[in-house]
């Protein structure tokens, strides 16, 4: 997503809010569950040879390094959510 649709949403979308799930593409690779990391695949893959754009002001940050559940990494954002809106 681009700046340009960031700020199109801001402005046109009632309680838009930005969530970036932060991860290290190293733990991605390593953690490969979707299997998608393989030497073989030669596909465009964002972080690998397609450059992210990550948000620059995000509302709501999660830090996922793997060591949570996505159990309470959903907590966690929900709770979040809760003090925005």
């Amino acid at each position: 997503m681009t700046n340009l649709t960031r700020n199109w949403n801001r402005k046109n979308i009632n309680n838009y809010l930005e969530i970036y799930i932060k991860t290290n593409i190293k733990t991605i690779i390593k953690a490969n569950k979707k299997k998608i990391y393989h030497k073989k695949n030669s596909g465009d893959i964002v972080g690998i040879n397609i450059k992210p754009e990550l948000p620059k002001k995000a509302d709501i940050v999660i830090n996922n390094d793997f060591k949570k559940s996505t159990n309470i990494l959903s907590i966690e954002l929900v709770k979040k959510i809760r003090t925005i809106i």
